[in-house]
C-alpha cells in the first residue's frame, strides 16, 4: 500500500468536509493526531450490514461504495464520509461498504467522538445539522424513487389494457368455434387479424418486459443507456389509435387522425413516445361524452414536430391547470393523478421536447407535445 497523507493535507481535507468545517483546526489537528489510519485494497470489505462497531470513516484517498444487499446506495469519493450514524447510536450497520480501489480512511471511533468532538458545542450543533441536512436529502431522493416507480406501475397497467382487447378477440373466436352450427360464417377473422392480434401481444409482452427492467435498474441504481431510433412518429400514432380501437373508454368516441404532411423523421424512444400517447388518448377518452369525437393531429414545424389530442370535453378547472404537470392531480374515480407526470418525464427530460396544453371553456382541453426533427 502506498497511498499516505501527512497531517496538513489531512487538516486541508477535513475543513473541507460540511461534518468538521465549524471545528477549531486544534481540534481537527489532534483528531487527525490520534485517530487510526485504515488502509484497504481494491474489493475489501469496511463493514458488513448488521455489524455493530461504533466508528466512523473519512475518506483520504481512494473510493468506496455503500451498498445494500445487492442494491449500490452511494458511491464516495476523497472528502466524504460514512458510518456516521454509529456514533450517535448503538444500532447495527444499516448498510455494508466496500472498496473500489486503493483506499485510506481516517477512523473515528466513539472514544475520539466522544473526548474531542463534543467539547465544542456550537460546532456539535452544526455537525447535527448537516446530518439533519444529509438524512432530509435522503429522504427526497427515496420520495422521488418512489413517484418514479409509481409512474412505471402506472404505465405497466396501461400496458395491459391491450392484452384484455386481445383477450376479447379471442373470446369471441372461441365462442364462435364452440357455436359453429349457429353462427355466420363472416365471423371467422383473415389470417392477418390473427397476425395483428399476435403482433400486439408480442409488442406489449417486450413493452412490460423494458418497463420492468427500467424498475429493476432504479432499484438496483444501475445507469442503463437511454435508447432512440429514427422513425416515423405518423406511423407510431396511427399505431397506437389501432391498439385501443375497441377500449372500452373509446366505446361511442370516435377518433380522428388529420396529419401535415409531409411530416418529418425525427429520433424518439417508441415505446416511451408510445406511453404518452396512449395517457393522452385515454385522457381525453375519459373527459368525453357518448358520440364525441377526439382528433389526434401531427403537425411539421420549424426544427420540431407538433403532436396534439384534443377533446371535445368540459375543459380543465382554472385551480387545476397550475398542477397539472406538478402534482398527482385526478378527476377520475379510480385515478392516481400519474399519466401526465410520466408524460413530462419521457417528453421533457427524456427528449428535449414540450409538453403543454390549451383549455378554453367549454371547448375541450388539447394536449400537445413536440420532438425535435432530425
Amino acid at each position: 500500500m502506498n497511498l499516505c497523507m501527512d497531517i496538513e493535507d489531512k487538516l486541508v481535507l477535513l475543513k473541507e468536509i460540511d461534518l468538521f468545517k465549524s471545528f477549531q483546526e486544534a481540534t481537527l489537528r489532534v483528531l487527525c493526531e490520534q485517530c487510526n489510519e485504515t488502509y484497504l485494497n481494491n474489493g475489501d470489505i469496511l463493514f458488513q450490514e448488521g455489524s455493530t462497531e461504533d466508528s466512523m470513516y473519512l475518506i483520504l484517498m481512494g473510493k468506496m461504495m455503500v451498498y445494500k444487499r445487492n442494491r449500490q446506495i452511494a458511491e464516495l469519493g476523497p472528502g466524504a464520509y460514512l458510518g456516521e450514524m454509529a456514533l450517535i447510536d448503538s444500532k447495527p450497520r444499516s448498510a455494508s461498504a466496500k472498496a473500489l480501489s486503493e483506499t485510506l480512511l481516517i477512523e473515528v471511533s466513539r472514544f475520539e467522538y466522544d473526548q474531542y468532538l463534543t467539547a465544542e458545542p456550537m460546532a456539535l450543533r452544526s455537525m447535527i445539522q448537516t446530518l439533519s441536512s444529509r438524512i432530509r436529502n435522503d429522504l427526497q431522493i427515496i420520495s422521488a424513487d418512489i413517484k418514479s416507480m409509481s409512474i412505471l406501475a402506472h404505465d405497466m397497467r396501461h400496458c395491459l389494457t391491450p392484452l384484455g382487447l386481445v383477450e376479447g378477440f379471442f373470446e369471441d373466436q372461441v365462442e364462435r368455434i364452440e357455436n359453429g352450427a349457429t353462427r355466420e360464417i363472416a365471423d371467422e377473422p383473415s389470417l392477418e387479424q390473427l397476425r395483428n392480434q399476435l403482433a400486439l401481444v408480442v409488442r406489449v409482452t417486450d413493452e412490460l418486459s423494458c418497463l420492468i427492467s427500467q424498475s429493476l435498474g432504479r432499484i438496483k441504481k444501475i445507469n442503463v443507456k437511454y435508447e432512440l431510433e429514427r422513425a416515423s412518429i405518423v406511423e407510431l400514432v396511427e399505431e397506437s389509435v389501432s391498439d385501443y380501437a375497441r377500449h372500452p373508454r373509446l366505446h361511442d368516441i370516435s377518433i380522428q387522425l388529420r396529419v401535415d404532411a409531409p411530416v418529418a423523421m425525427s429520433q424518439f424512444n417508441r415505446m416511451d413516445i408510445r406511453r404518452v400517447l396512449h395517457n393522452l388518448i385515454i385522457n381525453a377518452a375519459e373527459a368525453s361524452a357518448p358520440g364525441d369525437t377526439i382528433t389526434i393531429s401531427v403537425l411539421q414545424l420549424d426544427g420540431k414536430i407538433e403532436v396534439a389530442v384534443q377533446d371535445q370535453g368540459p375543459g380543465i378547472d382554472e385551480e387545476l391547470k397550475s398542477l397539472l404537470f406538478t402534482e398527482t392531480v385526478t378527476t377520475k374515480e379510480d385515478g392516481v393523478g400519474l399519466g401526465l407526470l410520466s408524460c413530462k418525464e419521457i417528453i421533457e427530460d427524456r427528449h428535449q421536447g414540450t409538453l403543454s396544453f390549451v383549455s378554453d371553456g367549454d371547448q375541450g382541453a388539447r394536449f400537445y407535445f413536440t420532438l425535435p426533427t432530425d
